[in-house]
């Protein structure tokens, strides 16, 4: 081999060799970049999550104080009824005090009333009797604090037409809280045994 094949061919190899080089220092920048994106788009969504949460902690622990201080609940028309009106729970110790005030409701005639699990229409069994309304009216104190009540939603305050009509519900509504969402089918109906009345 003459000396200028020699310098041509040693050029040629170093030529290869530092592309080689230059090649895999390339792809190792580029996977380091890659990591380093993918670690700081992990840190940024554990951030936003930590961030989310606090946000819904904050609002949860609001919306539990303003509860604990008592509710009005809209009682709405059911079944085309014309009866409608209000429900307010207040606390008093250790138990929670239902008024129910509805419009509309037949002279003298009882009507049962109670807390429901599930949401309106669709509510199943009686998680708590209230006192039958007459005239539209009716006061109960029931045996739970409001702290439990409003961890135990969903939850309704469901009438009834009439003591030999329990099936047909005239008024309803849904108890605000801090529960979880699950709803009732709304093919649930609570039994004849469910449905006692709270004299």
């Amino acid at each position: 081999m003459t000396k200028n094949a020699t310098i041509i061919f040693i050029v040629i190899l170093l030529l290869i060799i530092g592309g080689g080089t230059y090649y895999i220092y390339q792809q190792q920048a580029r996977e380091a970049k890659m990591k380093a994106d993918q670690a700081a788009e992990k840190a940024r969504k554990e951030m936003e999550a930590k961030e989310e949460k606090a946000r819904q902690d904050a609002e949860l622990k609001a919306k539990r104080e303003l509860l604990l201080s008592g509710q009005t609940i809209t009682l709405a028309e059911e079944n085309n009824s014309g009866e409608s009106g209000i429900a307010s729970l207040s606390a008093k110790g250790k138990s929670v005090i239902v008024t129910v005030n509805l419009k509309g409701t037949p002279s003298g005639i009882s009507q049962p009333a109670h807390i429901h699990i599930g949401e309106c229409p669709g509510v199943g069994e009686v998680k708590y009797p209230l006192t039958a309304l007459v005239n539209g009216k009716s006061t109960t104190t029931i045996d739970v604090s409001m702290e439990d009540l409003i961890t135990q939603t969903p939850l309704a305050i469901n009438v009834h037409k009439s003591k030999t009509d329990i099936k047909t519900y005239v008024s309803c509504g849904i108890v605000d809280g801090i529960g979880g969402s699950l709803k009732t089918s709304p093919m649930v109906k609570p039994s004849a045994a469910q449905e006692k009345i709270s004299q």
